[in-house]
Protein backbone atom coordinates (compact mmCIF):
# COMPACT_ATOMS: atom_id res chain seq x y z
CA UNK A 1 0.00 0.00 0.00
CA UNK A 2 1.04 3.43 -0.97
CA UNK A 3 -0.66 5.06 1.63
CA UNK A 4 1.53 7.37 4.13
CA UNK A 5 -1.37 9.26 6.41
CA UNK A 6 0.25 12.25 8.26
CA UNK A 7 -1.37 13.45 11.65
CA UNK A 8 -0.32 17.59 10.63
CA UNK A 9 -3.47 17.54 8.46
CA UNK A 10 -6.71 17.68 11.04
CA UNK A 11 -8.72 15.65 8.39
CA UNK A 12 -6.42 13.12 7.56
CA UNK A 13 -6.17 12.44 11.35
CA UNK A 14 -10.05 12.67 12.33
CA UNK A 15 -11.97 11.52 9.38
CA UNK A 16 -12.75 8.22 8.76
CA UNK A 17 -11.49 6.62 5.79
CA UNK A 18 -14.33 5.01 3.58
CA UNK A 19 -12.25 3.53 0.73
CA UNK A 20 -8.43 3.44 -0.08
CA UNK A 21 -7.14 2.16 -3.88
CA UNK A 22 -4.17 2.48 -5.64
CA UNK A 23 -4.06 5.28 -8.78
CA UNK A 24 -2.16 7.25 -10.74
CA UNK A 25 -2.60 10.79 -10.76
CA UNK A 26 -2.12 12.31 -14.06
CA UNK A 27 -0.64 15.88 -14.27
CA UNK A 28 -2.20 18.09 -17.15
CA UNK A 29 0.44 19.68 -18.07
CA UNK A 30 2.84 16.95 -18.99
CA UNK A 31 0.86 14.25 -19.00
CA UNK A 32 2.77 12.14 -17.08
CA UNK A 33 1.64 9.80 -14.78
CA UNK A 34 2.35 9.71 -10.56
CA UNK A 35 1.58 6.51 -8.35
CA UNK A 36 -0.21 7.07 -5.20
CA UNK A 37 -3.38 6.38 -3.33
CA UNK A 38 -6.54 7.29 -3.81
CA UNK A 39 -8.36 8.02 -0.74
CA UNK A 40 -12.15 8.71 0.35
CA UNK A 41 -13.13 10.97 3.43
CA UNK A 42 -16.72 11.29 4.02
CA UNK A 43 -16.44 14.80 2.81
CA UNK A 44 -13.48 14.69 0.41
CA UNK A 45 -11.41 13.09 -2.00
CA UNK A 46 -7.36 12.63 -1.22
CA UNK A 47 -4.77 11.69 -3.94
CA UNK A 48 -1.02 10.91 -2.21
CA UNK A 49 1.81 10.65 -4.16
CA UNK A 50 3.82 7.31 -3.51
CA UNK A 51 6.35 8.92 -2.92
CA UNK A 52 7.21 12.67 -2.28
CA UNK A 53 9.66 15.63 -2.75
CA UNK A 54 11.96 15.51 -5.51
CA UNK A 55 11.56 11.72 -6.62
CA UNK A 56 8.42 12.68 -7.03
CA UNK A 57 8.96 15.27 -9.14
CA UNK A 58 7.66 17.75 -6.31
CA UNK A 59 3.97 16.58 -6.95
CA UNK A 60 1.96 17.65 -4.34
CA UNK A 61 -1.72 15.52 -2.84
CA UNK A 62 -4.46 16.39 -4.72
CA UNK A 63 -7.75 17.20 -2.03
CA UNK A 64 -10.99 17.37 -3.68
CA UNK A 65 -14.28 18.18 -1.60
CA UNK A 66 -16.86 16.01 -2.64
CA UNK A 67 -19.33 19.03 -2.82
CA UNK A 68 -17.48 20.37 -5.24
CA UNK A 69 -17.70 17.86 -8.12
CA UNK A 70 -19.43 18.78 -11.15
CA UNK A 71 -18.86 15.73 -13.21
CA UNK A 72 -17.29 12.28 -13.18
CA UNK A 73 -16.32 10.19 -16.80
CA UNK A 74 -15.41 6.79 -16.74
CA UNK A 75 -13.09 5.71 -20.03
CA UNK A 76 -14.71 2.33 -21.25
CA UNK A 77 -12.13 -0.51 -21.20
CA UNK A 78 -9.67 1.05 -19.22
CA UNK A 79 -9.32 1.59 -15.71
CA UNK A 80 -9.51 5.47 -16.45
CA UNK A 81 -11.69 7.79 -14.04
CA UNK A 82 -11.55 11.69 -14.65
CA UNK A 83 -13.74 13.85 -11.76
CA UNK A 84 -14.47 17.51 -12.72
CA UNK A 85 -13.71 20.19 -9.55
CA UNK A 86 -14.47 23.45 -9.99
CA UNK A 87 -12.46 24.53 -12.88
CA UNK A 88 -10.07 21.91 -12.63
CA UNK A 89 -10.21 18.00 -14.43
CA UNK A 90 -8.79 15.51 -12.58
CA UNK A 91 -7.51 12.06 -14.19
CA UNK A 92 -6.90 8.93 -12.44
CA UNK A 93 -5.87 5.92 -13.56
CA UNK A 94 -6.54 2.57 -11.10
CA UNK A 95 -5.20 -1.19 -11.09
CA UNK A 96 -8.41 -2.09 -12.36
CA UNK A 97 -12.11 -1.64 -13.58
CA UNK A 98 -13.39 -2.81 -11.00
CA UNK A 99 -11.26 -0.54 -8.35
CA UNK A 100 -12.06 2.23 -10.32
CA UNK A 101 -15.84 1.42 -10.53
CA UNK A 102 -15.69 0.93 -6.56
CA UNK A 103 -14.21 4.10 -5.99
CA UNK A 104 -17.17 6.04 -8.02
CA UNK A 105 -19.67 3.84 -6.16
CA UNK A 106 -18.16 4.98 -2.87
CA UNK A 107 -17.85 8.17 -2.97
CA UNK A 108 -21.60 8.29 -4.95
CA UNK A 109 -22.90 7.43 -1.96
CA UNK A 110 -20.76 9.52 0.16
CA UNK A 111 -21.81 11.94 -1.63
CA UNK A 112 -25.86 11.08 -0.80
CA UNK A 113 -25.16 10.87 2.49
CA UNK A 114 -24.06 14.13 2.08
CA UNK A 115 -27.04 15.14 1.34
CA UNK A 116 -29.06 13.31 3.07
CA UNK A 117 -27.65 15.09 6.07
CA UNK A 118 -27.87 18.80 4.58
CA UNK A 119 -31.29 18.42 4.02
CA UNK A 120 -32.00 17.61 7.57
CA UNK A 121 -30.00 20.31 8.93
CA UNK A 122 -32.00 22.46 6.70
CA UNK A 123 -35.11 21.16 7.62
CA UNK A 124 -34.59 22.12 11.14
CA UNK A 125 -33.07 25.24 11.12
CA UNK A 126 -36.25 26.39 8.50
CA UNK A 127 -37.88 28.01 11.50
CA UNK A 128 -34.75 29.73 12.85
CA UNK A 129 -33.40 31.29 9.59
CA UNK A 130 -37.51 31.88 8.60
CA UNK A 131 -37.24 35.59 10.26
CA UNK A 132 -34.14 36.45 8.57
CA UNK A 133 -34.86 35.36 5.48
CA UNK A 134 -37.82 37.31 5.23
CA UNK A 135 -36.52 40.32 6.16
CA UNK A 136 -33.10 40.16 3.34
CA UNK A 137 -33.51 41.81 0.19
CA UNK A 138 -35.43 40.82 -2.52
CA UNK A 139 -32.98 40.78 -4.78
CA UNK A 140 -31.02 37.57 -3.10
CA UNK A 141 -32.22 34.09 -4.50
CA UNK A 142 -33.72 31.98 -1.54
CA UNK A 143 -30.43 29.55 -2.00
CA UNK A 144 -28.42 32.27 -1.15
CA UNK A 145 -30.41 34.09 1.97
CA UNK A 146 -29.80 32.70 5.50
CA UNK A 147 -26.90 30.91 7.44
CA UNK A 148 -24.86 28.21 5.60
CA UNK A 149 -26.49 25.50 7.55
CA UNK A 150 -29.83 26.24 6.01
CA UNK A 151 -28.09 25.44 2.26
CA UNK A 152 -28.66 21.52 1.24
CA UNK A 153 -25.70 19.82 -0.77
CA UNK A 154 -28.06 20.29 -4.39
CA UNK A 155 -27.82 24.06 -3.77
CA UNK A 156 -24.04 24.04 -2.83
CA UNK A 157 -23.65 22.38 -6.17
CA UNK A 158 -25.87 24.80 -7.92
CA UNK A 159 -23.87 27.53 -6.88
CA UNK A 160 -20.51 25.86 -7.95
CA UNK A 161 -21.58 24.92 -10.99
CA UNK A 162 -22.45 28.57 -11.87
CA UNK A 163 -19.39 29.47 -10.34
CA UNK A 164 -16.68 27.08 -10.66
CA UNK A 165 -14.02 28.94 -9.18
CA UNK A 166 -16.06 28.69 -6.02
CA UNK A 167 -15.37 24.95 -6.25
CA UNK A 168 -11.38 25.63 -6.41
CA UNK A 169 -11.81 28.31 -3.42
CA UNK A 170 -13.40 25.39 -1.63
CA UNK A 171 -10.88 22.75 -2.07
CA UNK A 172 -7.92 25.31 -1.14
CA UNK A 173 -9.72 26.87 1.65
CA UNK A 174 -11.79 23.39 3.28
CA UNK A 175 -10.76 20.26 1.64
CA UNK A 176 -7.19 20.77 1.47
CA UNK A 177 -5.82 23.20 4.08
CA UNK A 178 -8.40 23.11 6.20
CA UNK A 179 -8.27 27.04 7.06
CA UNK A 180 -12.35 26.94 7.02
CA UNK A 181 -14.92 25.00 8.10
CA UNK A 182 -17.71 24.02 6.10
CA UNK A 183 -20.22 26.64 7.92
CA UNK A 184 -17.18 28.86 7.98
CA UNK A 185 -16.76 28.78 4.32
CA UNK A 186 -20.32 29.01 3.39
CA UNK A 187 -21.43 31.67 5.30
CA UNK A 188 -18.81 33.72 4.06
CA UNK A 189 -20.44 33.19 0.51
CA UNK A 190 -23.56 33.95 1.39
CA UNK A 191 -22.13 37.51 3.44
CA UNK A 192 -20.51 37.83 -0.61
CA UNK A 193 -23.51 37.46 -2.10
CA UNK A 194 -25.57 39.46 0.42
CA UNK A 195 -23.54 42.27 -0.22
CA UNK A 196 -22.84 42.14 -4.32
CA UNK A 197 -27.43 41.90 -4.15
CA UNK A 198 -27.51 44.71 -1.56
CA UNK A 199 -25.34 46.70 -3.81
CA UNK A 200 -26.94 46.00 -6.97
CA UNK A 201 -30.20 46.83 -5.29
CA UNK A 202 -29.47 50.33 -4.14
CA UNK A 203 -27.89 50.81 -7.88
CA UNK A 204 -30.60 50.40 -9.27
CA UNK A 205 -33.01 52.64 -7.13
CA UNK A 206 -30.32 55.39 -7.21
CA UNK A 207 -30.53 54.48 -11.34
CA UNK A 208 -32.36 57.85 -13.16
Amino acid sequence: RYLKQSSSHPDMATLQMLLSKNAKYQDAATKAWTPGQFVLFANKITWQPAVTGEAAGFVSPIHIGLISITNTQRAKGKPLLRIVSGTTGHTFEFDSEFDRDSAVDAYTKAKDALSSESAGVAAGGSAKAGSTQRSASPALPAAQRGSAGALTEAQKRDMIREDPELGERYNTLVAAAGVLTEDEFWAGVLEERAKVATAAAAATVLAP
